[in-house]
């Protein structure tokens, strides 16, 4: 045993499996071992009282809390693992491969899971996410050929079809946000159901109403994002089924493979740094939403095939994020 002494102290982690324990105090963060030698030491500003640090029982990784910054995970070397703005409390499992934080503000009441393995490594059961239909078919419509992408367009200059073929979605004034619905079927060609009038704005004169359209595998449904932040869910018939608000512009939306859920994606305004952030949020088809989750910039955002997995790729070197929405897969993992 061993016994060392320092002011100011804030919070303190032991870790066994390195036979450490990290202090931190007002002006500086120390590594001491067992003994009570000083091992490591780096001067760093702490807020008083409102910073917590927790290590997993593997020794792998440790996590930094601070209510001002959110939570930092790092590894045994010390390199940062995962940065996770507005976020607190930190709890590894007992095997120390999964990360459990609460959300700060609004959203205080709601847990989230972060799987801490190396970059690459999937958790068990992780299903693959294939990339967007590269191809786009061609459609008959009216007597007129349409290429169309399969379920989801971004920044939609012709429109999309369903996975199934069953409709067709097509943008016939981009600046005005209106689209044409289509049923197809087999053997009776494609007929014109309705014509929609989204209502959603260009946040620029330069922009497009539209930053999305996209169809539920099934086609009966419609979801559109909108340069002014705002989405959609329309049925087949055009007609409105909900709408909200989800980000300060630039959303994009598309369903979950069921049809029951929307992804949105954009901009948000982030009062507490005075600056704009990309966030995710998790919708039910009738608006009411389920959780949101912090992502660097995202080129698109999917869910897997089997509705369990969900996959943001960054706009910058193609960097997937990947969400397990499963909880009893996160329950037995933890």
């Amino acid at each position: 045993s061993g016994s060392g002494y320092c002011t100011g102290i804030t919070s303190a982690a032991i870790d066994f499996t390195r036979k450490t324990v990290l202090v931190r105090t007002t002006d500086r963060t120390t590594i001491y071992g067992f003994d009570g030698t000083s091992k490591k030491s780096k001067a760093e500003k702490n807020e008083w009282g409102d910073d917590e640090i927790v290590a997993s029982a593997d020794g792998e990784h440790v996590a930094e809390s601070q209510r001002s910054s959110g939570i930092v995970v790092r590894q045994k070397d010390g390199n940062v693992a995962l940065r996770i703005p507005r976020q607190n409390s930190p709890a590894f499992s007992s095997d120390g491969r999964l990360l459990a934080s609460v959300s700060d503000g609004a959203d205080s009441q709601m847990v989230h899971l972060w799987w801490l393995k190396t970059p690459g490594d999937r958790p068990d059961g992780y299903t693959a996410v294939p990339s967007d239909e590269p191809t786009k078919p061609t459609v008959q419509l009216g007597g007129e050929p349409f290429s169309l992408a399969t379920r989801y367009d971004s920044y939609p200059r012709t429109g999309v079809i369903s996975a199934d073929g069953s409709a067709a979605a097509i943008l016939t004034d981009r600046q005005m946000g209106i689209v044409q619905l289509w049923k197809i079927s087999d053997g009776a060609g494609a007929k014109l159901t309705s014509t929609v009038e989204t209502d959603q704005l260009a946040s620029a004169d330069f922009s497009a109403a539209l930053n999305s359209i996209a169809l539920s595998d099934d086609g009966q449904k419609m979801v559109t994002g909108g340069s002014d932040g705002t989405v959609k869910v329309w049925s087949s018939k055009g007609e409105l089924l909900a709408g909200f608000i989800a980000h300060r512009q630039d959303t994009s939306a598309r369903f979950s493979p069921d049809g029951e859920l929307v992804i949105a994606w954009g901009e948000v305004y982030d009062r507490d740094t005075e600056t704009t952030r990309q966030d995710i949020q998790i919708w039910t088809v009738d608006g009411e939403r389920l959780d949101t989750l912090s992502s660097p910039p995202a080129e698109t955002v999917q869910f897997g095939p089997d509705g369990r997995w969900l996959v943001a790729t960054a706009q910058t070197g193609g960097e997937e994020s990947v969400w397990s929405l499963d909880l009893d897969h996160l329950v037995r993992e933890g």
